[in-house]
């Protein structure tokens, strides 16, 4: 997946792992810090969010349509997530594109671009 090592938390500096959660038959992907996945609570207080969420901001961010993993890998140098569910996405040219997710991780928050 080309986001494994592009996100990392604001708070520890760790990167964000994938993980699946199914709920009544239904899995969705998730994206959450490395320190809330080990079992031990969520020091940093990292959000988890949704892998299509996080998929919708790489769109936005790189002008594109449709999901392209080659252009997220080239195109994308990092993101940030914040506890306050805010994501930083530093693009490849050295722009920075802000944005902010609403809504519980379970359900397909809005997205709004902030910068």
């Amino acid at each position: 997946m080309a986001l494994t090592s592009k996100i990392t938390c604001t708070v520890c500096s760790k990167h964000f792992h994938r993980r699946t959660k199914t709920r009544t038959g239904t899995s969705h992907k998730f994206w959450w810090c490395y320190n809330a996945t080990r079992g031990q609570g969520n020091p940093c207080q990292a959000p988890q969010v949704r892998e299509e969420t996080l998929k919708h901001i790489c769109q936005d961010a790189l002008g594109l349509d449709t999901w392209d993993e080659e252009a997220v890998i080239t195109g994308i140098n990092t993101i940030t997530i914040s506890p306050d569910r805010s994501v930083c996405v530093e693009l490849a040219g050295g722009s920075i594109r802000r944005y902010q997710t609403d809504g519980h991780p379970s359900m397909e928050g809005e997205v709004r671009s902030v910068g």
